[in-house]
């Protein structure tokens, strides 16, 4: 992926619902979180939520293709580090912007 190839040293894990991604924030200790808005069953402030239960230091990107106002608000007001909206060139700033945030933990 582009977060990979931008950065050194770096493992990415997937999960593709809530559920899953609850799953992998209880089991291990993260440097990152990067969360999708829509997922099959709930959201990435669902996943947001749990998060800050088990591991509230993580940093943690909200990315939405629908770059909702209410959204990011939301999202910021509980504990995202940063909030991207998908659309040309994203991926770019995405990276850079993850990469900032690892690189200032």
């Amino acid at each position: 992926t582009a977060i990979e190839n931008a950065l050194d040293d770096v493992r990415v894990v997937h999960a593709r619902d809530v559920r899953s991604a609850v799953e992998l924030c209880r089991g291990a200790t993260w440097s990152l979180a990067l969360l999708d808005y829509r997922l099959p069953d709930g959201t990435g402030l669902d996943v947001l939520e749990a998060l800050r239960e088990v591991a509230p230091g993580v940093p943690t990107v909200m990315i939405t293709a629908e770059g909702s106002e209410s959204v990011a608000v939301e999202a910021f007001r509980q504990g995202a580090s940063d909030y991207v909206v998908k659309g040309p060139g994203y991926l770019t700033d995405l990276t850079n912007r993850v990469q900032a945030l690892v690189e200032s933990a």
